[in-house]
């Protein structure tokens, strides 16, 4: 049985913690350990490269660690599951790696494969196969354009890896590399013994950051530790007071407004409404007029909803841009459309040093959900509902966002997705004190329930 065993839904929602948690241990052991020494990132290893160079470019096929954080992940979490199996860790670990196959589910490695000097290494979801270069007669094509290894014994493997669109379209290319690493006609084939007293005199891979930090956060189950009980507590009273807060909102607070939302579409009852031209910060500005005629951009809706009862914020120039520019993201259908507008490296700390540098680009964050409401248009005002999700991410960040959609989702349950960043603001907490919240336009946010 894999990594993850039966009870691991790809793509579902009861994955538990302690399965995700395994995930974390295996991918981040993948990477710290340095298992993975690519030929094109390692010294003496250039006669090998220059074998696979030229078909560079195959969809799903990795010569290297990926720059891109969310690619790096699927490589590492590939090789944790072909390599659950300590001797054939080993193996990988003192070779060398020509190149990594893997195709996702969900965002999640599923069918992979390693390729080294020494053989062909396999899987499914659930089981792993080696097979040794000595062992392999020919590497063909079957009737469904997927890749099959003959071995000298009769028997074929099909490599489950190629049971994807975009790589039986490149099968032919694919065949062409791993006859010539694997069963060449003219028999001339790399050497093994030579490449590896190569790794081991010369052999040091230059290796981008990413592959030794910290690269992928834990599922933290932290639900018995005594400081968890105390932020249940800590909840409890500041969800009493939100309570409060919207209680006195709908009752009518102030000697300006006695206005029941129910009353009048005008008055959102999200957005603190008052008689005077500048209630909210909005009212008698072009936002509010769209958002009231029903034409608002999302530019439109998040600078109407910046001046809020739960949590104010100023848009930077960065983020009203990006929104203006970028209106089809919010939200957007697919994470795929949010992949390229993504900068994988930004996190918490690099907006806390600059607040103001933020906005120009997507981030992807993982959470738990400490809070979440979700509000009609009946009273925001909106076309959509709004949901508002109060998150700690696992470096115990808080983050607050602002989705414009419904999504399956609720208090202490996991989350993740890509949102924009709009500022880095605070509230008032329980004990009286701020809290430093950033603030975030949601784009595609995915979760699991627990």
């Amino acid at each position: 049985m894999g990594l993850f065993g039966s009870a691991a839904k790809l793509g579902g929602v009861q994955t538990s913690k302690k399965i995700e948690n395994a995930r974390y241990d295996a991918i981040n052991g993948i990477a710290q350990d340095n298992i993975l020494k690519f030929v094109k990132t390692t010294t003496g290893c250039e006669s090998l490269y220059n074998l696979i160079s030229v078909y560079e470019g195959l969809p799903n096929t990795y010569f290297e660690v990926p720059g891109n954080k969310k690619e790096a992940i699927i490589v590492y979490e590939q090789a944790s599951k072909l390599l659950t199996d300590q001797e054939l860790r080993s193996k990988v670990a003192d070779s060398v790696v020509y190149f990594l196959m893997s195709g996702t589910v969900m965002g999640v490695a599923t069918y992979g494969l390693i390729a080294i000097p020494e053989g062909i290494i396999t899987v499914s979801f659930l089981s792993g196969k080696f097979i040794p270069r000595e062992d392999i007669e020919d590497i063909f094509i079957d009737n469904s354009r997927k890749l099959q290894i003959r071995t000298k014994d009769g028997n074929s493997t099909e490599i489950l890896a190629s049971n994807y669109k975009e790589v039986k379209a490149q099968a032919e290319r694919y065949v062409e590399m791993l006859k010539k690493l694997y069963c060449s006609p003219d028999g001339s084939l790399p050497d093994i013994e030579k490449i590896k007293q190569d790794v081991k005199s010369k052999g040091v891979e230059a290796v981008t950051g990413a592959a030794r930090n910290y690269i992928y956060s834990p599922v933290i189950d932290k639900s018995k530790t005594f400081s968890a009980r105390i932020k249940k507590i800590v909840y409890g009273i500041m969800i009493v007071f939100v309570i409060i807060a919207i209680l006195s909102l709908i009752t009518g607070q102030g000697d300006t407004d006695t206005t029941d939302i129910s009353d009048s579409s005008s008055d959102t009852g999200f957005v603190e409404q008052s008689d005077t031209a500048d209630t909210a910060g909005t009212a008698g500005t072009e936002e509010q007029a769209a958002v009231q005629s029903g034409a608002a951009t999302p530019y439109d809706i998040y600078e109407y909803l910046s001046d809020n009862e739960l949590i104010s914020y100023t848009l930077t120039d960065n983020a009203a841009n990006f929104l203006r520019e970028h209106p089809q993201l919010f939200p957007a259908a697919t994470e795929e459309e949010c992949d390229s507008y993504t900068n994988w490296d930004i996190e918490y700390k690099h907006i806390s040093k600059s607040p103001s540098s933020c906005g120009g680009e997507l981030m992807f964050i993982m959470g738990d959900i400490n809070e979440i409401y979700e509000y009609s248009p009946e009273n925001t005002g909106l076309d959509s509902p709004l949901t508002v999700i109060r998150i700690s991410d696992y470096d115990g960040n808080i983050i607050s966002v602002f989705y414009m959609d419904t999504i399956d989702l609720y208090e202490g349950d996991s989350i993740n997705g890509y949102v924009l960043p709009l500022d880095l603001s605070s509230y008032e907490n329980a004990l009286s004190g701020q809290t430093t919240c950033l603030v975030c336009a949601g784009a595609y946010l995915n979760g699991r329930q627990y």
